[in-house]
């Protein structure tokens, strides 16, 4: 029987694998076989197992160094434009610098120039005071021009009474005290000259200004009321008698007539026969024109008359 079971059992493979063999073993020995656990091969992605687990470092540690790199990359970038800032700040700061140096060169120079003006104007006015006192101390001490009546009361140098007469003829050996006294009578016979003398002249075919003294204020003041009888007579036409001025008034009205000239618009101003500056207007040049003494029938170089 045994022989028939074995006869009818299908054929074996010839190879068995050894579970199949525990098997049987158990089985004839009256034991039942236990079921044998499945092994579940793990993937090789698989974080659990030793090669996935590997493969995961390796990732999370070229992302790190990404992450790391982006991070030196951003440093980078950031000191980049940090220094190209302080660069641009430093050279703009510098630009500005610049441009306030040569601006602030430019004013001092300008401020030097002018400054060095004033300084010579200065010198110039001190040397002019220095020289007046020298001329107004030898005036003093000895009469610049003389004159042929000596009076002790000395009025021919009293701007208060005396009267500047331009465009006398001028004659040899003249005695310039009857010629004043002639002219004076032409204008008001109740007037006396008390002094009279002709002055240098300071221009070649020019007669010397001749000063004409009187007693009192009031006189003097009555002659310049009724010099323009002056123009009634033929030989007294060319003749001008003005009020005389001191020493310092000439020499403000001398430095105001420099000034006029060298102004762009000084010739719209006039200088009126008491030393005031004021502006022309066309009924002061028409009706009721200034002498001509006031710019042309005196000597710029002659403030002493």
């Amino acid at each position: 029987m045994p022989n028939e079971r074995q006869d009818n059992q299908e054929p074996k493979t010839e190879v068995e694998t050894t579970s199949e063999q525990e098997k049987r073993r158990r089985s004839s020995d009256g034991t039942t076989p236990k079921p044998q656990q499945k092994q579940v091969k793990m993937a090789a992605n698989s974080p659990e197992s030793p090669e996935g687990s590997g493969g995961m470092l390796d990732r999370m540690t070229v992302i790190a160094e990404a992450i790391d790199s982006l991070q030196k990359g951003q440093k980078s970038l950031q000191s980049t434009l940090d220094s190209k800032l302080d660069k641009f700040s430093k050279e703009f700061m510098s630009s500005i610098g610049d441009k306030f140096k040569a601006m602030k060169s430019d004013f001092d120079l300008e401020l030097g120039k002018q400054q060095a003006q004033i300084d010579t104007m200065s010198r110039t006015v001190e040397l002019i005071i220095k020289r007046l006192d020298k001329v107004e101390t030898t005036d003093r001490a000895e009469p610049e021009f003389p004159r042929e009546h000596e009076h002790t009361a000395n009025t021919v140098n009293d701007p208060e009474l005396t009267i500047i007469a331009t465009n006398i003829t001028q004659l040899p050996n003249e005695n310039i005290f009857d010629v004043a006294t002639e002219l004076i009578k032409s204008v008001n016979d109740a007037v006396t000259v008390v002094d009279a003398a002709r002055l240098r002249s300071r221009r070649i075919g020019r007669p010397g200004l001749v000063k004409i003294s009187f007693s009192n204020l009031e006189e003097k003041k009555q002659v310049l009321r009724e010099k323009r009888k002056l123009k009634e007579k033929d030989q007294y036409k060319t003749v001008f008698l003005r009020g005389s001025k001191s020493h310092t008034e000439r020499i403000l009205e001398l430095n105001a007539r420099t000034l006029l000239r060298e102004m762009p618009n000084g010739n719209q101003f006039r200088i009126t026969s008491n030393g005031r500056i004021v502006k022309k207007t066309p009924r002061s040049t028409t009706l009721n024109p200034e002498p001509r003494f006031e710019h042309d029938d005196h000597d710029d170089h002659d403030p002493d008359y």
